[in-house]
């Protein structure tokens, strides 16, 4: 029994170490301040400004937003890069006229899926409906 609990007492250890240390979880308070995101087409354009959230991936700030302005969000996981692949936001699907939607984080193309960028503090989070940036 005593070694049980020695063992779920290493597990947590290291469990909390690995969240710690781990580079993609950034922000140790578990929240970011004055994050905004705006959402972009070539019609029309939505913004969610100055909030502090828990929800500090791209992805799950996508979802707040999308709750707070009442718009749907389509989005598929990929397992094989540990992220959700956003495919729709309010009915604008990806492949129309060739544009898909992409992120940004002040004004940056990050390298990471929207389920592995952290927000910081300040951040600016930008879903722009467009041609992909690698396409002429």
């Amino acid at each position: 029994m005593v070694v049980v609990a020695l063992l779920l007492c290493l597990v947590s250890l290291v469990s909390r170490y690995d969240l710690v240390s781990t580079p993609l979880r950034g922000n140790p308070d578990g929240y970011a301040c004055n994050v905004s995101m705006r959402i972009v087409t070539p019609c029309w354009s939505l913004e969610y400004r100055g909030v502090r959230t828990t929800n500090i991936t791209v992805a799950d700030f996508l979802d707040e937003c999308a709750a707070a302005l009442n718009v749907s969000v389509q989005k598929e996981y990929w397992k094989g890069y540990n992220s959700y692949f956003v495919s729709g936001i309010h009915g604008v699907v990806n492949g129309d006229e060739g544009r898909y939607w992409q992120y940004y984080v002040n004004g940056q193309f990050p390298t990471v899926g929207c389920s592995q960028y952290i927000l910081q503090d300040n951040d600016t989070v930008e879903w722009r409906f467009e041609q992909p940036h690698w396409e002429p």
